[in-house]
Order: structure tokens, then C-alpha cells, then sequence
């Protein structure tokens, strides 16, 4: 599914970084040009990100019981360095390219840009929300802060004529906000990387509550949802009665961890650990 959504995305990001960047070029606009690479950059991120979602989506092996979706946070931190390196570039070009005053044309492109890359972020943050992907998550914040990067271009060029030096002021802008998206990103997915775990309560309620039916567990505790990716493994202590057998207790895993994989499909692996409550003292 994810791929499928940035698949339109990049179709959409190679179009519009080739009108911003030719455009720019055409009627000496620096920022419609740093804008055309922000855009180029998207492209480039939805590309990685297609091919990284295969690998992603590997089954597990002997190294790897939990398979291979942490590689999406891999991804995420390389595209954030792609990110980074193009705001720096930008910035310095902001200081070595000549100033001068942008076409009309300029004004066009970009209410163009703006009314396709708002479309286009919001359906990708939608998606993303929705199939809980961080890359998809990733992929839309980067294409939101194009958006604001195309308005800081349409307001540059109104201010133009009356500023000499507003497009080279909006091009240091928009390199400072694409330096900032990559480091957002970067930041995110390194504590990612280190282990993080699903802070939602609603669906942490959910998968709570569909453990509790079973009428044999007495309580639960240590339960959480750990991130692998676009995946979840999710681990939980369940107290029985110490007169259940060991049969009975295997049993009622196998149907617990059952239940849990086929009323959550984002939930791969389950890891339930039986302990018995504690006899009370006389």
C-alpha cells in the first residue's frame, strides 16, 4: 500500500521539479530554482523510499527473528541527510548567485505547486496515519514543508519589485526550512532506531482489552507495542491462576497470539510471557 502512495508521489515530484528548476532557470529566479531542488529532493526520497520498503517487508531469518522492518528507519535517516545537504548547498548559492528580479511567470508556477504539493502532502500524511508508516509520515512532512517553501517563493516575487534582494532573501529562507525538515527527520528516526514503541492509546487499548477477553488471564502488565518499521512486535505478561496446567497456558497463548495477528495485520510478531499470581498470604 505504502509504495503504491509514493509511487504518485514521485510522479508528481518529478514534475514539478522539472517546471520549478526549468522555470527558474528561464526567468533568473533563485528561489524558484531552490524551490525546483527542494521538490527534486522530494522525488529523490520518494525513489529511496520505494525500494526500501521491499527490502522492509523481508520475511525474518536466523539474524533477523523480527525481520527487516527497521531498515525503513535506515532509509528515513538517509534521506534526511539527502536533505540536509541540499538546504546547505542552497544557502550557499543563496551568497554567489547575482540578484535580480524574477518574471511574472514566476507567480504562476508556483500557485500551481502550491495547489498540487498541499494536495499531495495531505493524501501522503493521511496514508501514512492510516497504515501507521513512518517513512510514508516522513515522506509527507517533507512534501508539506515544500508547500511552505512555494509560498515564501510566491511572496518573495510580490515583494521583488519593491525589494531588490527579496528572492535571494526567500532562497536562505527556504534552505533553512529544508535544513530543518531533514533534522526533524534525522532526530526522529535515530530515537527510532534506538528502540521506540507505539504511544497511542487507542490502539493500545484496543489490543489490551481483546487480551482481557479471555476470562482466564487475572491481569496483564509490562504490555507494549514495540516498532519495527511499518510493523509492530507486541510483548505482554499475562498472570493465570496457579492451578492452570502448562498445557492449558501454552493453549491459551497460541489463541491469544492468534486473535491478536489476525484482528491486527500491522502486528507481526507476539511475545507473551505466563506467570502465575502470587499466592496470598495467611
Amino acid at each position: 500500500m505504502a509504495s503504491k502512495v509514493l509511487t504518485k508521489s514521485l510522479i508528481i515530484n518529478a514534475f514539478l521539479s522539472l517546471i520549478k528548476i526549468i522555470s527558474g532557470f528561464l526567468v533568473y529566479s533563485s528561489a524558484l530554482i531552490a524551490d525546483g531542488i527542494h521538490s527534486l529532493s522530494d522525488f529523490l526520497t520518494d525513489l529511496i523510499s520505494i525500494g526500501g520498503i521491499k527490502l522492509a517487508s523481508k520475511e525474518e531469518d536466523e539474524k533477523h527473528p523480527y525481520g527487516h522492518g527497521k531498515i525503513e528507519y535506515l532509509l528515513c535517516m538517509g534521506i534526511s541527510i539527502i536533505i540536509i545537504s541540499l538546504s546547505i548547498t542552497l544557502l550557499i548559492n543563496t551568497f554567489t548567485t547575482k540578484n535580480t528580479i524574477p518574471h511574472f511567470a514566476v507567480a504562476i508556477v508556483t500557485i500551481i505547486t502550491i495547489f498540487l504539493k498541499f494536495l499531495l502532502s495531505s493524501y501522503i500524511l493521511k496514508k501514512g496515519k492510516q497504515y501507521k508508516s513512518d517513512i510514508l509520515i516522513a515522506s509527507g512532512h517533507e512534501s508539506m514543508s515544500d508547500v511552505i517553501s512555494s509560498f515564501v517563493v510566491l511572496v518573495s516575487f510580490g515583494l521583488s519589485y519593491i525589494f531588490p534582494y527579496a528572492d535571494k532573501i526567500a532562497c536562505g529562507i527556504i534552505s533553512i526550512l529544508i535544513f530543518i525538515t531533514g533534522l526533524k527527520i534525522l532526530v526522529e528516526n535515530v530515537s527510532n532506531i534506538l528502540g521506540s514503541k507505539e504511544i497511542d492509546e487507542e490502539i493500545l487499548n484496543e489490543v489490551e482489552n481483546l487480551i482481557l477477553t479471555n476470562k482466564e488471564i487475572l491481569y496483564l502488565d509490562n504490555f507494549k507495542l514495540l516498532k519495527y518499521g511499518s510493523y509492530y512486535k507486541c510483548e505482554v505478561n499475562i498472570y493465570l491462576d496457579g492451578k492452570q496446567t502448562v498445557a492449558n497456558a501454552n493453549k491459551l497463548v497460541e489463541k491469544i497470539k492468534k486473535d491478536i495477528i489476525i484482528n491486527y495485520e500491522k502486528i507481526k510478531y507476539v511475545d507473551i510471557y505466563v506467570k502465575a499470581m502470587p499466592k496470598k498470604k495467611k
